[in-house]
């Protein structure tokens, strides 16, 4: 699944005069999962699978004041969005348990569509990442030296879908930064019906990182707590046992586009 095209990774603070920022105080890292207009808004290719539940949690009224608490506390702002030529399709061999393959023109760059929402407009010295090639925000980006770069040590996902791209993310940094406290926002992420958020958010992803709301990040974030990974509650998901011996696989990273809700 090749899902942007651009060369490099860009930040606000390359088009416009002033100071990047060159570290992350307090260890704070948002990834801000696309959030762009062909999932959030009205006229989105993708939005009315997804408007109920955006409706539900109030993520699109929520997630900036978390954005802007971490911009305040002195943390990175990193956008995660995809880029599609016009007449590119997901690939069908990826998972695709949603049919985005019989989708053209999903995310095409240059367009309304491809664009981050208003309430998510990336500042000066936010990052945007480009050449990601998966659902995980990692693949083919340059993420994980970002946050090594960034002194980054607290991760904040939020966006779409809770299932997918959130979850994989959340994996995928789970293996490459053992110990290191992940977050992901409940109330902050989407996915297309509430069965598969809840699954999500209460079976698969407390594997890799903490269940928290919006709310209670800021509070976190404000008041300078931190949540351990072994504080995490021991996590047995119904239907997901032996999942690496069932598919002859040595690590997670084999079956990583298997979404584990289908493997019961």
């Amino acid at each position: 699944m090749t899902v942007a095209l651009s060369k490099s990774e860009t930040s606000f603070s390359d088009m416009h005069d002033g100071l990047v920022n060159t570290g992350s105080k307090n260890g704070i890292g948002i990834i801000l999962l696309d959030l762009q207009n062909e999932f959030a808004k009205k006229g989105g290719k993708l939005h009315e699978s997804v408007s109920s539940m955006i409706d539900e949690t109030k993520m699109l009224e929520k997630i900036p004041g978390v954005v802007e608490t971490a911009r305040q506390m002195g943390g990175t702002i990193i956008h995660a969005g995809v880029s599609m030529s016009a007449n590119h399709a997901f690939d069908p061999t990826d998972f695709d348990d949603f049919f985005f393959s019989n989708m053209v023109g999903l995310f095409t760059e240059g367009t309304w569509n491809s664009e981050i929402i208003q309430e998510m407009k990336p500042e000066r010295q936010d990052i945007i990442l480009t050449n990601r090639t998966n659902f995980s925000a990692f693949e083919g980006t340059q993420l994980q030296s970002i946050i090594e770069d960034k002194g980054i040590t607290r991760l904040f996902l939020m966006g779409f879908l809770t299932n997918v791209c959130v979850e994989e993310t959340a994996r995928a940094a789970s293996g490459r930064f053992p110990g290191m406290e992940i977050n992901i926002l409940s109330d902050g992420c989407a996915s297309m019906t509430k069965v598969e958020h809840i699954n999500a958010v209460s079976s698969t992803i407390p594997l890799y990182g903490n269940i928290m709301t919006c709310s209670e990040a800021i509070k976190n974030m404000v008041e300078g707590l931190t949540v351990k990974p072994d504080e995490n509650p021991e996590v047995t998901p119904p239907g997901r046992p032996r999942i690496l011996a069932l598919h002859g696989a040595k690590s997670n990273d084999t079956v990583t586009k298997l979404q584990l809700e289908n493997l019961r």
